[in-house]
């Protein structure tokens, strides 16, 4: 079920969805869950797991996916801009 959501609020994110698509390095599917969720009617600064940071404010959906992989993963999971490639 979608939340109803004001058209100027969903224009708004997807602003920040394009923002944060040019800037922050992340993986094809990363990319299409993060975009899966704001299509949906959310904001990339929540999450459906309400991670929180150390201050105790909410995550943003790509901090909270990857916080999420590392608990499932452990040190197995790297995001794939953060593996370093030898020549």
């Amino acid at each position: 079920m979608t939340p109803d959501i004001d058209p100027i609020d969903h224009e708004v994110n997807l602003e920040e969805l394009n923002e944060m698509e040019d800037f922050v390095p992340m993986t094809r599917p990363e990319r299409n869950r993060l975009r899966r969720w704001v299509y949906s009617g959310h904001s990339i600064g929540e999450n459906p797991w309400n991670y929180k940071d150390e201050k105790g404010y909410p995550m943003n959906y790509l901090d909270a996916l990857h916080r999420r992989y590392k608990e499932a993963w452990g040190d197995y999971y790297r995001p794939f801009y953060l593996v370093i490639r030898n020549p």
